[in-house]
């Protein structure tokens, strides 16, 4: 028999209870971090046995377990974090999932994993790969700018930022913008609720992954894919039918995490700013030449990621004197990081002329940002064709 799932839920009004279906679990926990306090939240155990004995056995031996705020030691001025992230003492602790999932996210792996699930996908960013996408997303944006009547209101969010960044993931991975538009609504959910001292994380997590792997098969039995994307490179890769399921499934789960939402949140923070700085798109209109050094400074000033916080140190190490202890969960604040001040002159304003200096918005290190060139390559082709289209700039409306 196949195995048995439940999740068994208990607090201060009902002593166990039982619910007998994930997706139905999961929309509870919806409820719960939305109106209830953390330090009030029912605990949630997730059981999984081929055998209903057992679980009987694990449910009645199932026992209450504080929330108790989590400790992190922060990190939030450059040079610390720039070290941090270098350093093979700080690993990354993500909540463990289902267990029959062979989990090779990259994110969560280290080491030789890590490296060989990396080199998997090198031969898409030579540059001949990395040409014959830009041409594709030149032509994605050519049809989105093409569509936008100028004489009305554009919505940025709905009409430039989300179709831009879903079709460029489409042409880069190879899914249909159906699917990724699916689990970018997902992912958005998962984000606001991924913190460890967020009550019952990890059964969101366990939730979240089952519906992603269901999705897995269908990428690898769908219809040929758009030859050069991800998924056909996988495909074309001599490799078991297993080990395309399992590593590059799961690579391809981690593009689409770190890309559906994230990005697209990059891109209307850059609009935004333009709607408020409009003497902008008159220099870049007239010295293009300047936008790839002013898609360094947006990326430096909102960050696509503010804050990690599943970092461990895994044993003691020091960092400029400060000694941090194995054991301490660690919290890095990337955002604040790019404003430092002793890196950074006036950090705090946008800046054309600032001196060059690597902003940490990708990461650094092992787990430096894959998907790095394909966010920069989408901002540099708006930037280029929108500051053409006067009319759009006119009418947009951004929040």
């Amino acid at each position: 028999a196949p195995p048995l799932d439940v999740v068994v839920c208990w607090g201060e009004v009902v002593n166990r209870g039982v619910v007998f279906d994930m997706d139905w679990a999961q929309k509870m926990m919806d409820i719960f971090h939305d109106t209830i306090p953390p330090s009030q939240h029912p605990h949630l155990q997730w059981l999984h046995s081929p055998s209903a004995g057992e679980l009987m056995i694990a449910f009645n031996a199932a026992t209450t377990e504080p929330f108790p705020p989590i400790q992190f030691r922060e990190v939030r001025t450059y040079a610390k974090v720039e070290e941090i992230l270098r350093r093979p003492e700080v690993v990354r602790l993500w909540p463990e999932v289902d267990a029959d999932q062979d989990d090779k996210r990259l994110n969560v792996l280290d080491g030789p994993e890590h490296r060989a699930l990396r080199s998997m996908v090198q031969p898409l960013f030579t540059p001949k790969a990395l040409n014959a996408i830009e041409e594709a997303l030149v032509g994605v944006l050519d049809t989105i700018l093409a569509s936008i009547n100028g004489d009305k209101s554009v919505d940025a969010n709905l009409e430039i930022s989300g179709p831009l960044n879903l079709q460029s993931l489409s042409v880069f991975t190879g899914l249909s913008v159906e699917s990724l538009a699916a689990w970018e609504i997902r992912a958005k959910n998962r984000i606001r609720r991924l913190s460890p001292d967020v009550p019952n994380v990890q059964l969101h997590e366990i939730a979240f992954f089952r519906s992603l792997e269901e999705d897995k098969s269908q990428w690898f039995n769908s219809e040929k894919p758009p030859e050069g994307s991800l998924l056909a490179h996988f495909l074309n890769l001599d490799l078991s039918v297993k080990e395309i399921y399992d590593a590059c499934g799961n690579l391809l789960q981690s593009v689409i995490l770190a890309g559906v939402d994230v990005t697209r949140s990059l891109i209307n923070q850059i609009l935004n700013h333009l709607n408020e700085h409009p003497e902008l798109w008159d220099v870049f209109r007239q010295h293009p030449e300047v936008i790839p050094k002013a898609i360094e400074e947006f990326l430096r000033f909102y960050s696509t990621s503010e804050q990690l916080q599943w970092l461990v140190a895994k044993r003691d190490f020091q960092v400029e004197g400060e000694v941090f202890q194995a054991g301490e969960r660690l919290r890095i604040f990337i955002k604040e990081a790019n404003r430092d001040p002793d890196v950074f002159e006036r950090p705090d304003e946008f800046r054309l002329d600032r001196p060059q200096r690597r902003h940490l918005a990708f990461g650094l290190g092992a787990h430096h940002c894959l998907g790095a060139w394909l966010v920069r390559t989408q901002v540099r082709i708006m930037l280029e064709k929108l500051a053409q289209r006067t009319d759009i700039i006119e009418n947009l409306k951004t929040k």
